[in-house]
Formats: C-alpha cells, structure tokens, sequence
C-alpha cells in the first residue's frame, strides 16, 4: 500500500491527533432525558403524564443513535418508565374514590344537608363501609368509615363557608352572630360602638 506524505515528509493518516478529529456526538438529548425524569420525581410525579413522555422520547433518541451520554439517557428512560407505571396503576386504584370526592364536592350542600339532618353516611359513599377498606381507614387511624365520615364533615362544614357555600342558612346565620358578637362587628355598619 502507498503511504501519502506530506511536504514535510509525514504521512498524516498516521498521525494520532489526526485520526481523532471526528465529529463530537451530542449529549443535549440524554441531558434533557434525565433533568426532566429527575423533575418529576421532584414534584412528586404530578406531571407525569407530560414529563415522562418526552423524557422518555429523548432518552430513546440519543440511545438509538448512539450519541453521547448513554448512562444520562438509560438513567432517563429507567427513571421516566417507572414514574408513569406508577402514575397508570395509582389513577386505576384511586379512580372510583376521585370520582366520588368529585361527586361530593359538586354536590356538597345536599350532602352537608343530609349529614346535618340524619348523621349518617349517604347511600352514595356507604360502599366504603366494606370490610375490604378497613386497612386502608385503620392506616389514617379510623375504625370505620363512619368514624372517617364524621370527622371528615365536622372539618368540611366548618371550612365550607368561607369557600363560598351555601348550605344551611340557620347554621350560616348563627355562625355569623356569634362570630360578630364575639368580634364586637355589627352586621350592617362595621364595627360596633364600645360601651362607656
């Protein structure tokens, strides 16, 4: 085979420094890949229906051409796959309880009303009455949903008002009473006047 040579005499396809003059291959993909996995463990995976996605599709990028940063790039995939396996079973395990905390919440006054008159758990939340949830109340320190229901209402009904709810315009206006009796306010004109 003929060696080339230069004017110098050197041939420079030997030449080390030469043969290592290839195009640098980017990292920005396994970086991104990562960065936006560690985000979202950070808060709390809250966003990984849009996070891990494009993570993952960073990460699978840089890996399937072979650019820099392969350790940046599986730690992102690794990281991104988990959280929305996580993310699907926890939505599929806590789907009915969402959507009958949805359903209360739109329908809180007939609630509070029920709650107020009878005491009791409404027809719509008595299957969480089942023994198969016991573990799970027992974990939040409750022996029964009841007990959970109870101390949940006591809470909602106190915190309600100030929300904007309309529920119960005796409880409303008593509350209001004894709140300005106990403030010095009068209803119509601010504060009452002190007594000499």
């Amino acid at each position: 085979m003929n060696e080339q040579f230069n004017d110098y005499g050197q041939n420079p396809y030997n030449n080390p420094y030469y043969n290592n003059q290839q195009p640098k291959k980017p990292i920005w993909a396994a970086v991104v890949s990562f960065v936006l996995g560690i985000i979202n463990i950070v808060f709390c995976c809250c966003m990984t229906y849009v996070l891990a996605p494009i993570s993952l599709i960073f990460g699978i990028v840089s890996l399937a051409k072979k650019w820099a940063g392969k350790g940046l790039a599986v730690a992102g995939v690794i990281i991104s796959s988990v959280t929305l396996v996580i993310t699907i079973a926890f939505s599929a395990i806590m789907k009915e309880p969402y959507e009958d905390m949805m359903k209360f919440v739109m329908n809180a006054d007939r609630y509070i009303e029920e709650y107020q008159e009878t005491g009791d758990v409404p027809d719509d939340f008595k299957k969480y009455c089942d023994p198969k949830y016991e573990g799970w109340l027992k974990s939040m320190g409750y022996d029964s949903f009841e007990d959970f229901y109870d101390d949940y209402m006591e809470g909602f009904i106190s915190n309600y008002k100030g929300y904007g709810g309309t529920y119960n315009n005796d409880y409303n206006n008593s509350y209001d009473n004894d709140y300005n009796d106990s403030y010095g306010y009068d209803d119509d004109f601010g504060e009452r006047p002190v007594e000499l």
